[in-house]
């Protein structure tokens, strides 16, 4: 990746002839070895001849966890588990978080067949024979990362994590796990269990604002600095997926590749660039290997680059070239990080806590009068005439303030 990267600025001329690479790039990585390792290899291609070197917190412990790159939650109750629990709800579709994870359990059937569940000591000395994934929902706890809870879903996610990677670093025994013969749609399948809590635990905006918020500073303060050309913060793959949430990413999926969110080694690469007039722009896209060039070692090179996937945010407009005017993608941040001190608060009128004030929330209002099921019912805002009683007065106000808005 670092030496595709220089083939790439040096293509865009990104560093001029009186500028040097270490005085005006930032290597930064969370204080642990990996990253910082991660950070080491990829100035080794990046620029190897440079007096460059990767930049940690040294104000702690090395090893362990850099605040930015911590992405665990900092609340975990009232209003602000009721909006995760929303936005996942509402991320899942029409059925719900629960269908998403009964449907898992067919992937899952994969995962048990690779790793000979029935026979295996888990389930002949043990308890776990099969995956399976009932009561699904995200779990909050304060100081702990997002998860997703489903049964034992964490184990099958773990078992699919390792499996993974030792399917990259054992390319002599490609299309086989454990002996047995796996397809490309079978690996894909263990690929999503993986990948389920990136996008479900840590992919929407309350949670994402909520971990990622010193990433998000942090973001801003290296593109605010007008001496800092090239930037690469080295975080995990929970960063990753909080920092989308955070900044409210439209959904995506990842290509030719098992890991279709967070793929190892992958990027969110944010370009700014510059018309002839001076106005600026960003470009959002993700940059990672693919299956074939992990499995082969293949040198990355502008003959031979990594994949780019575009990435867009939820309600922000790009122009004809696919940029976003910097301004909108600076008031996006700035939105995100404003939100911090905000998400144990309700919008007036969003009964269902679904980040938009629209009919929807006037047929839940009538749904609760008529005691049906409303899962993410909140009495307070549903109580648009401060009456203390929720009936036909509050649908009645609640149109006359969304037809005053439209007006």
């Amino acid at each position: 990746m670092g030496i595709f990267f220089r083939e790439w600025i040096d293509s865009e001329h990104l560093f001029n002839s009186s500028s040097t690479i270490s005085n005006h790039s930032l290597i930064y990585a969370n204080s642990v070895e990996r990253t910082v390792n991660t950070g080491q290899h990829f100035i080794h291609g990046f620029a190897p001849k440079e007096p460059l070197e990767v930049a940690y917190n040294q104000n702690i412990d090395f090893d362990s966890m850099d605040p930015i790159f911590n992405n665990v939650s900092h609340r975990s109750t009232g209003i602000f588990k009721q909006k995760v629990d929303a936005e996942a709800s509402y991320g899942a579709g029409e059925k719900g978080l629960q269908e998403v994870f009964t449907l898992l359990e067919q992937d899952a059937a994969v995962l048990s067949d690779v790793l000979d569940m029935p026979i295996s000591p888990a389930c002949t000395q043990g308890d776990t024979c099969s995956f399976h994934f009932e009561n699904a929902k995200v779990y909050l706890h304060y100081n702990w990362m997002p998860r997703i809870t489903a049964g034992n879903v964490y184990l099958a996610q773990l078992a699919a994590s390792n499996l993974i990677l030792q399917y990259y670093d054992m390319p002599e025994s490609e299309g086989t796990i454990f002996g047995h013969p796996v397809t490309t749609e079978e690996l894909m399948a263990i690929g999503r269990i993986k990948e389920i809590w990136c996008k479900y635990a840590m992919g929407f905006p309350s949670v994402g604002q909520d971990a990622a918020h010193l990433l998000l500073e942090k973001l801003n303060d290296v593109i605010c600095d007008s001496t800092l050309q090239f930037v690469y913060l080295v975080g995990h793959d929970s960063n990753m997926a909080s920092l989308a949430g955070a900044l409210d990413m439209l959904p995506y999926t990842l290509s030719d590749t098992p890991e279709c969110h967070t793929p190892l080694g992958g990027k969110i690469v944010m370009e700014i660039w510059k018309d002839t007039s001076g106005k600026e722009f960003v470009s959002l896209n993700y940059v990672y290997q693919n299956l074939r060039q992990i499995l082969d070692i293949q040198p990355l090179s502008l003959s031979n680059p990594p994949m780019v996937h575009p990435l867009f945010l939820k309600g922000v407009k790009t122009n004809a070239d696919g940029l976003y005017p910097m301004d909108d993608f600076m008031n996006r941040l700035s939105a995100a990080l404003d939100s911090y001190g905000h998400l144990n608060e309700y919008t007036p009128y969003d009964v269902n806590l679904d980040r938009n004030v629209d009919m929807l929330d006037a047929v839940d209002i009538v749904r609760h009068i008529s005691d049906k099921p409303c899962p993410f019912f909140i009495e307070s805002v549903a109580d648009c005439n401060k009456d203390n009683i929720i009936d036909i007065d509050d649908v009645i106000n609640f149109v006359e303030h969304v037809s005053t808005i439209i007006h």
